[in-house]
């Protein structure tokens, strides 16, 4: 579809833009802007009926040829395209202060002396109070070259006095774009620690600590020691006594409550992520759930994995009434049609404990091949336990080869393939009668799935 990214800008526009857009086409003398107007009138626009109306509106036109109206029909969807963008951006630009960033940056490129002073001081402010680190060593940079076109004695110790200011600026910036580069690194890590980059990338203990230390805020020094943590995810003492000291650490610091709180988040997804590992009490898991997701709707924090996180540990816990009221207050916020896997797979869930098998494997033959291998193999679990309780064990040893195979797909995924692997190899045990040791050491939903 030739007008999908016409579409997609459509369906963006809320009722004050969409109304001033068209109050925009009706002031314009541009003959394009009287079609403009006429879609913009429609209302409920789908592909299907744009596509429509772009072609009713080429046939409309004098063309030579085909190729002739496909190329006006090219430049027409162009010009919308432009006209919502360019709306957009006014109104983004009209209530943002870095409307002033960049005022400041246009006379600065005219050399317009006092128009860039008196912009660039705004900016300075404006940045200090939204903490605009890169903003701000941006108009730090104006104003010393200024000031360094004219060095009286006043400008000199001006400028001193900026530098200091830039100086700690650029190091709380790079404490801040450092520890959020080590929180995608180390979060890619636990998915898969064993690409051999990471020896390169990963700090030592004395490094994390020193990094942790010499940061100029709270905020990042304690990212530090979540990066810290998940590096050391497949140790379990060393990660737990991390968790332990970021507890401790957030509530010494000087933070406000709200950035706290962003923490202790952080620091609570963590240790459930922990929980898919290790063999943590499931009455933990939920209560830390429960922690987790009160900040998360206190802050609008509308996180699907977070809400996944809480309903997952309600299953396993088996308290239905609260799954159920919280899946019902907060579906609508929290679902993504991305992540409607994961629903699905709530659901099948809940149907197992209801004891409707059969309406739970309809929809894990749909889940059981998900693009999360997270919801693919706790799929094919579920499914086994499933047949197991039909004491249908040739079909059982079927489903445990495919899952076999699955896994051995994924080995590289740590987090799924180690305790998913070792709950087939114990299940294989049980199905011919033999006993293995380290059976209470899966997690919870696993042991579930075998017992």
């Amino acid at each position: 579809m030739k007008g999908f990214r016409l579409y997609q800008l459509l369906t963006e526009l809320n009722k004050t833009e969409h109304r001033q857009l068209v109050h925009q086409c009706k002031l314009s003398s541009d003959k394009r802007s009287v079609v403009y107007c006429d879609l913009l009138r429609k209302r409920k626009i789908t592909e299907k009926s744009l596509d429509s109306w772009l072609n009713q509106m080429a046939e409309e036109w004098s063309a030579k040829n085909d190729s002739e109206r496909e190329k006006k029909k090219r430049r027409w969807l162009d010009f919308a395209c432009k006209e919502i963008e360019d709306l957009l951006l006014k109104n983004h630009f009209q209530s943002n202060p870095i409307r002033h960033s960049k005022l400041s940056e246009i006379f600065d490129s005219r050399n317009q002396e006092f128009l860039t002073e008196y912009y660039n001081n705004i900016a300075i402010k404006n940045a200090i109070t939204q903490k605009n680190y890169d903003t701000l060593i941006h108009e730090y940079d104006t104003k010393l070259r200024w000031l360094g076109r004219n060095q009286t004695e006043k400008n000199i110790e001006l400028i001193g006095k900026i530098l200091l200011e830039r100086k700690s600026v650029t190091d709380t910036r790079y404490d801040e774009t450092m520890s959020y580069f080590y929180t995608v690194c180390s979060a890619l890590y636990i998915d898969n620690p064993s690409p051999k980059w990471y020896t390169d990338i990963q700090p030592t203990k004395n490094e994390f600590s020193a990094l942790s230390k010499r940061a100029k805020d709270d905020f990042s020094g304690i990212m530090y020691q979540l990066a810290e943590a998940r590096f050391n995810f497949y140790h379990q003492k060393n990660f737990n006594q991390l968790l332990h000291q970021i507890k401790v650490s957030i509530k010494s610091s000087s933070l406000d409550v709200k950035s706290q709180k962003l923490l202790y988040r952080s620091m609570l997804y963590l240790s459930l992520t922990g929980a898919m590992y290790y063999n943590y009490p499931i009455q933990k898991t939920v209560d830390e759930a429960l922690e987790m997701f009160a900040i998360m709707v206190e802050c609008k924090i509308y996180d699907t994995i977070g809400y996944f996180f809480l309903l997952f540990s309600l299953l396993q816990l088996e308290d239905l009434q609260k799954f159920d009221l919280n899946y019902k207050r907060y579906k609508k916020q929290f679902l993504t049609s991305e992540r409607s896997d994961y629903f699905l797979f709530l659901d099948s869930y809940r149907l197992y404990l209801d004891k409707k098998q059969a309406k739970s494997l309809q929809l894990l033959q749909q889940t059981a091949y998900s693009k999360s291998n997270y919801i693919a193999i706790w799929s094919k679990l579920l499914e086994i336990k499933i047949h197991l309780a039909d004491l249908n064990s040739d079909y059982v040893k079927i489903l445990i080869e495919r899952t076999k195979r699955f896994l051995k797909l994924h080995q590289e995924h740590k987090i799924i393939f180690d305790p998913a692997y070792k709950a087939i190899n114990i299940l294989e045990a049980n199905l011919k009668g033999k006993e293995m040791e380290d059976k209470n050491q899966l997690p919870y939903f696993y042991s579930l799935m075998i017992n």
